[in-house]
């Protein structure tokens, strides 16, 4: 279920489904995050380790598997994902469960 929004805001709100998780629930620690986005990837955790990474253009995808396959706890893209030289590197950062 969505959370509830005010409809002040709901011009700017976008809902796009990404995964269909089939009943599955992700859980994290406070203040971890199981999402990521820069302005070039969007890379969020499956089940079993698996780190799904979308590029925004919607024209390639890509899968990480760790080799524990332990569940992700915390995922971050360290990068911004800009087009010019100096800011283009993005590199993806995942904790699992087995401290990896």
């Amino acid at each position: 279920n969505l959370p509830e929004v005010d409809e002040s805001e709901r011009e700017f709100l976008r809902v796009t489904e990404i995964s269909k998780m089939k009943g599955q629930g992700l859980v994290c620690a406070r203040n971890a995050k199981l999402i990521a986005v820069n302005l070039r990837y969007i890379a969020y955790a499956m089940k079993e380790g698996t780190i799904r990474i979308i590029n925004q253009n919607g024209k390639e995808l890509f899968k990480l598997n760790n080799g524990t396959k332990a569940i992700i706890t915390d995922l971050v893209i360290n990068g911004s994902g800009a087009t010019n030289m100096r800011d283009q590197a993005s590199i993806i950062i995942a904790l699992d469960e087995a401290g990896q």
